[in-house]
């Protein structure tokens, strides 16, 4: 996968940083005829239910991609419906789970706010500093979708928040869940294969980890968009455990489309076979057979698959 160019960072007035109290003139009126009223109205409301939503552009700090529009990004987030979703928040590869209690999700109209704890800073100079660089990988690795926005935005708390906004995809868990009672089909289990096909492929090129849990993969027109704003840079990605929760999950979907599956797994990692890393990290989680399917079938796939892991130490 090649690498675009990096994006450079836009922060208002294109000059450093300075302390808020010393920042230029804003032309309030300007921006009012940009927004209407009712847009003005609505985030308004919601910068006071939401801190971290910016209600004018002197709210905004810095964004990318560099062509956004300031005045088109607080159109989007002009939501006339909005809610909390904190369904979206709660254990590790359970349905809708991010694994933790620091992110924070707001569903605006079509689009999806995303921040957390972890992205609420002391002054906008330390978000930047402690942010920008992952960004403009994000930007760099293509991964995620083209009307994706990261902004960081003065908070009504004094904070400093780093957010993105993105539009609301189907996810694959979504498509893997469709087939009720009788599972996945082989279509939903192909696109959760293009899911490991596309982290794969970054961690080869770039070093970079995604995960591979089905809530994190939005099905856009053409192809898959990577929906986590987090990303790891080495380190441990539980590849295998995922393969293994998912065979575990749809246990009582169709057993030929489950061994499908794990057939296909097992050629993608054959391609990507000469990555110590990865093959590690899947024969790592593999090794215990305590998570594995009871389905002997299943169950002998897994063998030749952790035995050609262990083949190629």
């Amino acid at each position: 996968m090649a690498l675009r160019p990096a994006a450079s960072i836009i922060m208002r007035g294109a000059e450093p940083l300075t302390p808020l109290t010393r920042q230029r003139p804003h032309d309030r009126e300007g921006e009012r005829r940009v927004l209407d009223a009712d847009a003005a109205q609505r985030l308004a409301r919601l910068r006071e239910q939401f801190p971290y939503i910016p209600a004018e552009r002197r709210d905004l700090v810095a964004w990318l991609p560099a062509s956004t529009e300031p005045s088109h990004l607080l159109g989007r987030l002009a939501a006339s419906t909005s809610r909390a979703r904190l369904d979206l928040v709660g254990a590790a590869n359970r349905e809708g789970g991010s694994g933790g209690q620091l992110g924070i999700f707001v569903e605006l109209d079509d689009e999806f706010l995303k921040t957390g704890v972890r992205h609420r800073h002391e002054s906008p100079a330390f978000a930047l500093a402690r942010e920008r660089s992952l960004e403009e990988l994000r930007q760099s690795l293509g991964i995620y979708h083209p009307d994706r926005v990261w902004f960081v935005s003065n908070g009504t708390d004094g904070a400093a928040w780093a957010c993105s906004v993105t539009p609301i995809l189907p996810v694959v868990r979504e498509r893997l869940n469709a087939g009720g009672s009788e599972g996945p089909d082989r279509a939903a289990w192909e696109l959760y294969l293009e899911a490991f096909r596309m982290s794969f492929e970054v961690a080869q090129s770039e070093g970079v980890l995604l995960d591979c849990n089905p809530n994190n993969f939005g099905v856009g027109a053409s192809r898959l968009h990577y929906l986590d704003d987090d990303l790891a840079l080495g380190g441990r990605m539980p590849f295998g455990h995922q393969v293994l929760v998912r065979l575990l999950e749809y246990k009582t979907g169709r057993l030929a489309e489950r061994v499908h599956f794990l057939e296909e797994f097992a050629l993608l990692m054959e391609r990507y076979a000469s990555n110590s890393h990865l093959r590690a990290l899947v024969r790592d989680d593999l090794e215990s057979r305590v998570s594995w399917p009871r389905e002997p079938e299943l169950r002998e796939h897994l063998e030749r698959l952790l035995a050609r892991l262990e083949r190629t130490r």
